[in-house]
């Protein structure tokens, strides 16, 4: 709905004058879907959005006396959503929650499928029953260079054998492995 001036100003003075509720409906009419698409520039967040636009009505119907010292309310109403759509960011980046919007959800899905989680288990379970089939000078350079993250050089010294020795030992493990895993998937 379209307001001209002369009928902006007379509603202004309703509402000021007379806490007219009829006249505020007829202000919030007018301008909310306009007042919606700024919020909405601001917000990727359509509740979010109404949320700020209704703030900044409640905040104006609050401040009614003064409304008629308002010079341009189209403005100021403007104004008024822009400033609460950035107040409202500025407000929720520091709350620390995850949105199951649209963008998030099939990735929240996918971390809390069943399915996977089973076969990751299953996986790390072939795993450590592949590992712990290994000879154990075998299983513990293994499990010193890939559970303990140490250096090849730095296990060689540990255990007081060759570089050479530790990479025949990683070597040896991971075919074997290998071989666990392929007669898994046939």
């Amino acid at each position: 709905m379209q307001l001209t001036q002369l009928q902006i100003e007379n509603i202004l003075a309703r509402i000021s004058s007379q806490d007219d509720e009829k006249a505020f409906k007829e202000l919030f009419v007018a301008f909310y879907g306009k007042l919606m698409e700024t919020a909405r520039f601001y917000l990727d967040d359509y509740p979010a959005a109404q949320e700020v636009v209704s703030d900044v009505f409640i905040k104006l119907w609050n401040g009614r006396s003064k409304i008629e010292n308002i010079e341009n309310i189209k403005s100021y109403l403007f104004v008024a959503t822009k400033r609460q759509s950035l107040n409202y960011i500025r407000d929720n980046k520091k709350r620390n929650h995850q949105s199951l919007d649209v963008k998030n959800i099939s990735t929240y899905i996918e971390s809390r499928n069943p399915e996977k989680i089973h076969i990751s288990n299953e996986f790390a379970e072939l795993l450590n029953h592949a590992v712990r089939g290994l000879p154990s000078k075998c299983r513990l350079v293994y499990s010193l260079v890939k559970d303990d993250g140490m250096r090849y050089q730095d296990v060689a010294e540990l255990l007081n054998i060759s570089v050479k020795t530790v990479e025949m030992h990683v070597g040896k493990a991971l075919r074997r492995i290998k071989i666990v895993f392929e007669n898994y998937q046939k």
